[in-house]
């Protein structure tokens, strides 16, 4: 797989005013972040999808595990709105960048600024269910959770198996009541659709500034300033997974058991 590399040069970087230099830093490191946990929210979810488990208990706490990251995803998308508003619209770095991002980052930006203009869902998960954490907010449904299928703790054998599986329902419920009181199946789904596409517009947004930054700095586009090098990734991204369950590290591979 080719990937280009574009070095951020000291003396470069020196020539940016302060502010527009940390806004250059900081975009990258959300932009990352998001990108991890979108990742990984997507291989936990997809570890049941493509087969049938043998234990259909594993593909609840897949999705379980899904959720986790999906909640903390919501809460940096937050977080990430109420920094833009200090780092990018409180200062002097929209005016000069903004008219030179190329147009998906333009528009990703007007729907950021429409979709936090008013409630929303992410302001709700973050303050509820992503960073703070509330017991009184869980406990909330706990009879409505305990009705679902697979409410229970499971052990697992070590302390790295076990998953306390009726909290994470009761999370999810809670969350998914706040959302659609009467139909916690539609509340799922505005929730994942609404952080995805945040999540999108964000991606799209940091990345245009992140180009416009670097390119006005060093004066060429980033395909002309990049070298060519090479990594050799084993997977494509739709068949990585990733399973609660694995074998402790003391035991013998299954082959070497059936060999025994």
């Amino acid at each position: 797989m080719k990937i280009h590399r574009v070095p951020l040069k000291t003396e470069d970087l020196a020539r940016l005013a302060e502010p527009e230099r940390d806004f250059l830093l900081l975009a990258g490191h959300m932009l990352n972040e998001m990108n991890s946990l979108h990742k990984v929210f997507a291989w936990c979810i997809g570890g049941h999808k493509d087969h049938s488990p043998a234990n259909p208990l594993e593909g609840t706490i897949s999705t379980a595990q899904a959720m986790i990251y999906a909640r903390l995803l919501a809460g940096k998308e937050l977080e990430g709105w109420e920094v833009l508003g200090r780092a990018w619209f409180g200062t002097r770095i929209s005016h000069r960048v903004e008219p030179r991002l190329h147009p998906d980052a333009l528009e990703a930006l007007r729907a950021l600024k429409k979709y936090f203009s008013s409630a929303n869902l992410i302001y709700k998960v973050r303050h509820s269910f992503a960073f703070h954490y509330s017991a009184s907010g869980i406990g909330a449904t706990w009879e409505r959770a305990s009705r679902e299928p697979f409410f229970e703790t499971v052990l697992g054998g070590n302390i790295g198996n076990n998953f306390f599986l009726a909290a994470e329902i009761a999370a999810n419920v809670a969350l998914f009541n706040s959302v659609e009181p009467d139909n916690l199946e539609e509340g799922m789904r505005r929730f994942l659709e609404e952080v995805g596409t945040v999540s999108g517009q964000f991606v799209a947004f940091l990345e245009g500034v992140n180009m416009a930054i670097v390119e006005d700095l060093t004066g060429g586009t980033l395909w002309h300033l990049a070298s060519e090098d090479e990594v050799f990734p084993n997977l494509p991204n739709s068949a990585i997974r990733l399973p609660h369950f694995c074998l402790p590290e003391s035991n013998p591979e299954p082959d070497s058991v059936q060999e025994s």
